[in-house]
Parts: C-alpha cells; structure tokens; sequence
C-alpha cells in the first residue's frame, strides 16, 4: 500500500505543476495591457490622457530673457525639434560659462529642461508654456544639485523685421515729401492771386487822403 502511494505521489506533484503553469497563463492572458504613455509624460490616475493631449506642441525656439531666483538674469536661446529642444543659457547681470541646455516641452504645455555644468552642479528646470503670441512666456521652478525650489521665468523676444520698418520709413519720407509739396504749391498759389475788393464795399464813401497836410481833400 506504501509502496503504491508512494508511486502516485510524483504524478500528483507534476500535476500540481502543470495546473499552476495553466492558471498563471490564464491570468497573464486576461490582465489588462499597462496603459500607455502620453508622448513619454506620464498619465492621470485612470491611464487615460487629457484631452490637451491632442493639442500641437508649443514652439519656444527664439530668443527669451529670463530671470533665476529673482536676481539672475540670462539671455536664453532655445532651438526646437518636435517636442525636443536644445540651447543656451548666458548671464547678463554678471560673469559666467555660458552653459548648454536641453530639454522637451509637452502638448500640454509643460517643459522640463536640464542646465550641467560639468563638474559644478545640474539645474533641472520645470514649467509651463503661458500666453499666445507676443505675449508668450514660460514660468516655473527648478532645482539646484536637487536641493530647494527655486522661481524662474523667461519672456519671448521678439525682433522687428527691418524690411518693414525700411517700407514704413519710405511711406513716411514719401508722405512728408507730398505735404511738404502741396503747402508749397497753395503758397505759391496765394502769392500769384490778384487781391479783389469786395462787391460789396461802396467805393463812394471812400475820401481821399493828403498825407502831406494830414487833411482831407
């Protein structure tokens, strides 16, 4: 009888085996996929991404002027591709390596980007694309070695397009010019125009006048 249980008990065990392979199979078939990330920026509770998903990435490239922690001012240069960007970042109010900069920015317009200066520290840059056209500007906070949350904010430059100005500066030469013609032209007009006396006036009551007796004739 020992001998006989004995014999079925490595059956039992492969079976035992083979039902929790099955069942682990089972479970890794039904459970749900992981959800899927949003461009690379994580999802919302839920796994599903926010409709300002769907928008167009913001365009930052330009130059911007941007203040760090209050008293730092830079002279941001930004060069993007796609949701990627790279740059350069230079003091103004001061003396210091111009350092590089690359980061991405989101269809929900939040950035990130990363100042290294090798062997001194790392800056990580986070915030938000605010605005729209000439009142673009970006707003966040960022980290020293990890350390603190630090405010920094940049506002777009924008360059005047010397073409236009050029165009504008003739339109108004060539108007001062036409004004400056058309005064002297009705001058000139005047000077040429015959003084009339008035119908009006009755010539008879005018008396004569002897300048040299200061008499009346």
């Amino acid at each position: 009888m020992k001998k006989a249980e004995n014999s079925a008990y490595p059956c039992l065990k492969k079976l035992g085996l083979l039902s929790l392979v099955m069942l682990l199979s089972i479970l890794i078939v039904i459970a749900p996929p992981p959800p899927p990330s949003n461009n690379g920026w994580s999802l919302p509770p839920g796994g599903r991404p926010p409709a300002c998903a769907l928008n167009p990435v913001p365009n930052i490239s330009g130059s911007w002027k941007m203040v760090a922690n209050v008293q730092y001012q830079f002279d941001l240069e930004l060069q993007q591709n796609g949701r990627d960007f790279t740059g350069t970042m230079t003091l103004t109010n001061g003396q210091e390596p111009v350092d590089t900069v690359n980061g991405s920015v989101s269809p929900c317009a939040g950035l990130e980007f990363i100042r290294n200066r090798q062997g001194s520290f790392i800056q990580q840059y986070k915030g938000k694309v605010l605005g729209s056209g000439r009142d673009l500007h970006l707003q966040g906070n960022f980290t020293h070695n990890g350390a603190g949350q630090y405010p920094w904010s940049a506002s777009k430059v924008y360059e005047i397009n010397q073409s236009v100005t050029s165009k504008l500066d003739v339109n108004l030469t060539a108007s001062e010019s036409n004004l400056t013609a058309k005064v002297a032209k009705a001058r000139s007009n005047l000077l040429k125009s015959p003084i009339r006396i008035s119908p009006s006036i009755d010539i008879a009551h005018f008396v004569p006048y002897d300048t040299s007796n200061n008499t009346n004739l």
